[in-house]
């Protein structure tokens, strides 16, 4: 069971990026998180201290999924909410997400869907 739903996720996640302008010729790019999709329209979930943008001109991206289907130019990361208390952030890339998890409303039946 933990293996199908691994396989599942997996498809659906990608890597977070930041980039942070140091100066006008200076910037830094690093892998800060991951997130994960849960619908085709490009709304992912992932923790809300990823999205730590203390340093003016800081920008997330979506480059596409490491290392075969990279997305060129990179897509800027849009947030749609967060909440710093559950450490949940809820963001959105303009892009067509194929691979996504469908989210119930429901609780799960423990010892079946989990």
């Amino acid at each position: 069971m933990f293996v199908y739903a691994i396989k599942r996720i997996e498809k659906t996640m990608f890597p977070i990026f930041r980039l942070d302008k140091l100066s006008a010729t200076q910037s830094r790019v690093s892998v800060v998180g991951t997130g994960f999709f849960v619908s085709s329209n490009g709304n992912f979930i992932s923790v809300a201290h990823v999205f730590d943008n203390r340093i003016p001109d800081t920008q997330f991206l979506f480059f596409g999924y490491l290392p075969n289907k990279l997305q060129d130019p990179p897509l800027v990361i849009e947030e749609i909410s967060r909440d710093e208390q559950n450490d949940i952030f809820v963001g959105r890339v303009k892009i067509k997400s194929p691979e996504h998890l469908n989210l119930s409303k429901g609780l799960p039946n423990i010892g079946k869907t989990i």
